[in-house]
């Protein structure tokens, strides 16, 4: 019978792959490198297992994009750098939490539980002890500075509802201009803000800011709402 092959999962939680991203863009912005040359930048000898390490880790967070030429900073990354607002700031990182297939994973199914029972799945899926200890570690560290909780999704807080969304007694979707703010890593950014009232007393929002979606951003939307879907469903049980 084959060994189960568990997912690939970065190998450092997201506080330091932000650290290690921020100072790869001190050094070279947006060029695109060698990877022995990021190696170095992030004050390794050379590209050898820890490096490689962290690069891919980097990678897998969104945070580093791979090309046939070499690597670079990621939009995500700049975003996460130099955002125009604290809200873009935290949704960067929460993009970036949930880009590991085995992170989004435990936080949508098994991220209530304690360290322990998740050590246990995580066993049964081939990993060793030390490994699992290092997977949780991460995992947790990440949640934490992306701010999403045991339930998901932390909304931020102290914020009025729009009186327009306060106003809507459909299901139809509407979007306002936001203001204008200037990031100095992309310039302009218009964000979009569109609005659900979902029943007399409930309403949802979204806000999207940057360039248009590609098809690939929109289906990681669609999974960011599945996801906070679920984590609510399970709040009501």
């Amino acid at each position: 019978m084959a060994k189960h092959r568990s997912p690939n999962y970065p190998a450092i939680g997201l506080s330091e792959a932000v650290q290690r991203i921020g100072r790869l863009f001190e050094k070279e912005k947006k060029t695109v490198v060698q990877p022995i040359v990021a190696a170095t930048d992030l004050g390794y000898k050379g590209l050898n297992g820890p490096s490689r390490t962290v690069l891919s880790a980097l990678k897998k967070y969104g945070l580093l994009d791979e090309l046939k030429t070499g690597v670079r900073v990621s939009d995500l990354a700049v975003a996460l750098l130099h955002p125009a607002n604290d809200e873009q700031r935290l949704g960067a990182l929460r993009d970036a939490a949930l880009r590991p297939e085995l992170f989004r994973e435990l936080q949508q199914n098994y991220s209530q539980g304690s360290d322990a029972a998740i050590a246990a799945i995580l066993i049964q899926r081939g990993f060793s002890p030390q490994a699992a200890t290092q997977v949780i570690e991460g995992f947790r560290d990440t949640m934490s500075i992306a701010q999403l909780g045991a339930s998901g999704y932390n909304p931020p807080t102290g914020e009025g509802e729009p009186e327009a969304m306060a106003a809507t007694t459909g299901l139809e979707a509407r979007a306002t201009d936001a203001i204008s703010v200037t990031d100095p890593a992309r310039g302009a950014v218009r964000p979009r803000l569109y609005s659900w009232a979902l029943s007399k007393d409930v309403s949802a929002r979204l806000e999207i800011t940057g360039d248009p979606l590609t098809k690939e951003q929109a289906e990681r939307l669609r999974q960011y709402v599945d996801l906070t879907v679920s984590a609510l469903a399970a709040e009501g049980e």
